[in-house]
């Protein structure tokens, strides 16, 4: 029976938060103004007024919303190389190699967007669950296709690929983990082994 290991991306893989350090680079020295002006949402979601997969779909649509494909694969292909290496938590890291020595099935399972962190994932040689962005006419909406990848989402999207009867590992760290987490044989929350 082939083991397969979960790990969530944004603060489990990383050291931050990826989509804010892809905002970071996307948008340069703007960046703090745009967050000022979309601090009614965020402050709509901590009171807990929006959810989050909402007030995600609102801040991504405000920065994003008509840019095309090309472009926007164009830049995560550059975040990707010039950025997101940067980010990556060594023992994190370490132990997803540990899994390939393994060789178990590796699958990052995220809230990101796939197109984001899909460069990085597929150079690695790994799978993807993620949140998906909604195209039209070649263009981004600003919606996104799937649910926001978080909390039983997680479990939800797992169930539909793979066999519940396989030996898996998980590692998290946040409150949007914990029914992956508890999903599995061994769960690691805010630890490598």
């Amino acid at each position: 029976m082939n083991e397969v290991a979960f790990f969530d991306f944004d603060g489990t893989l990383t050291k931050k938060d990826s989509f804010l350090a892809f905002l970071k680079f996307t948008h340069g020295w703007l960046y703090p103004f745009y967050l000022a002006v979309l601090s009614p949402i965020i402050l709509l979601y901590k009171l807990k007024v929006l959810s989050n997969s909402k007030s995600k779909e609102l801040v991504f649509s405000f920065f994003y919303r008509g840019t095309t494909a090309a472009e926007f694969t164009s830049t995560c292909h550059r975040f990707c190389s010039e950025v997101l290496p940067q980010l990556i938590r060594q023992e994190a890291y370490e132990r997803l190699l540990w899994h390939k020595s393994q060789q178990h099935e590796i699958i990052i399972v995220t809230a990101t967007f796939e197109e984001v962190i899909g460069p990085w994932v597929s150079k690695e040689g790994l799978k993807i669950i993620g949140t998906q962005l909604a195209y039209k006419n070649n263009k981004l909406t600003g919606k996104f296709i799937s649910k926001n990848c978080y909390g039983k989402e997680k479990v939800n999207r797992i169930s539909h690929l793979l066999p519940s009867n396989r030996i898996s590992y998980a590692y998290g760290d946040s409150r949007g983990d914990k029914e992956l987490l508890e999903s599995v044989t061994y769960s690691y929350y805010r630890k490598f082994s």
